[in-house]
């Protein structure tokens, strides 16, 4: 038989008062540490989603806007925090295709002579170093008389936002150059 000390055995209601107690208590401290881990990664962040934009540079010089929901803005700190990067066509495709860009690059090279034939470009020396990337359609804007203001380019196009997110990720070495249908 246990040995119980003088306040169990004599009032065992005082026991199982502090014994529930203490069973509550270390439930709601298990429940509290659950809850932090799940809400401490990005794609479930609430309380530390702060912390894990400041982390990662976030809103970045390219956001046109700052997104408006928390999804939205637990989406981008996920995306940008299992960014593995890369230097390959498919890297960049790929990543593109996250914003829902279906884009083709074109690397280009020097003429050389034995592989260039008659029509190719001729290309100098620092052509090796550029890269096009064709992002198909975009909005062409042009300016209008009453609604365009003194200093306003007469046509604009492009998404400025993508081009600005592919300059600051694509080597330092290379050349960006982003291209639309008409």
């Amino acid at each position: 038989m246990p040995v119980f000390g003088i306040s169990i055995s004599e009032q065992p209601k005082i026991y199982f008062n502090h014994r529930n107690t203490l069973i509550s208590l270390l439930s709601n401290t298990l429940n509290e540490a659950i809850r932090l881990l799940v809400t401490s990664f990005p794609k479930t962040a609430t309380s530390f989603l702060p912390e894990w934009e400041a982390t990662l540079g976030l809103p970045d010089k390219c956001m046109t806007a700052p997104p408006d929901t928390l999804p939205k803005r637990q989406g981008i700190a996920l995306a940008k925090l299992l960014r593995t990067g890369g230097q390959s066509k498919n890297y960049f495709i790929a990543l593109a295709a996250e914003t829902d860009y279906q884009v083709t690059i074109t690397e280009f090279r020097q003429a050389r002579a034995g592989l260039s034939a008659c029509g190719h470009a001729l290309n100098g020396e620092a052509w090796p170093f550029v890269w096009r990337m064709h992002a198909g359609k975009t909005v062409v804007l042009s300016a209008r008389a009453g609604r365009s203001y003194c200093g306003d380019p007469l046509r604009a196009w492009g998404d400025k936002q993508l081009e600005c997110q592919f300059n600051q990720i694509a080597p330092s070495h290379t050349i960006l150059q982003v291209g639309y249908d008409q």
